[in-house]
């Protein structure tokens, strides 16, 4: 960032050597807390995580050691919880669509399509559960069986 800024190489070197030194900058630190942050607060997967760490020109050693701070039991319980939350909101739309659409939330938030298919039909058995407990169904067709989804990964 500095070349760009167009600061001389050895001035930046001998700036950002101080700031180590004085401990201002831990690109181990400052991927811990990004990782943290944007689990928590923004629902992402750890792939995206990943991919926003490196844009910033963390090293891939330490990008690694900070993702793997999310375990996958977390991270599967976060995307279930997106997806119920997401799904909660399309009930007026047909199964496949709401599918379609929960899916593609997920992969955008850097989920895997293993944890992605596990969320998307654990939040539309819930809802057809809810629905059949309202008394509205399903038809008796099968078509909103979260059962009969696939996707891709799994």
């Amino acid at each position: 960032m500095l070349a760009r800024k167009e600061v001389p190489e050895d001035v930046a070197e001998a700036v950002l050597e101080r700031f180590t030194e004085l401990g201002l900058v831990d690109d181990a630190a400052y991927a811990e807390a990004f990782t943290r942050s944007r689990h928590e607060y923004k629902g992402l997967g750890s792939r995206a995580i990943a991919f926003e760490l490196r844009r910033r020109s963390v090293p891939d050693e330490v990008v690694r050691e900070a993702v793997s701070a999310i375990d996958s039991e977390q991270e599967e319980r976060t995307a279930f919880r997106l997806a119920g939350e997401r799904q909660a909101r399309m009930n007026g739309l047909p199964r496949d669509v709401q599918a379609r659409r929960l899916a593609g939330f997920l992969a955008r938030k850097g989920y895997g399509g293993d944890i992605v298919g596990r969320a998307v039909r654990e939040a539309l058995a819930n809802a057809q559960s809810r629905a059949e407990e309202e008394g509205e169904g399903c038809g008796g067709d099968g078509s909103c069986d979260p059962d009969n989804l696939a996707f891709p990964g799994e």
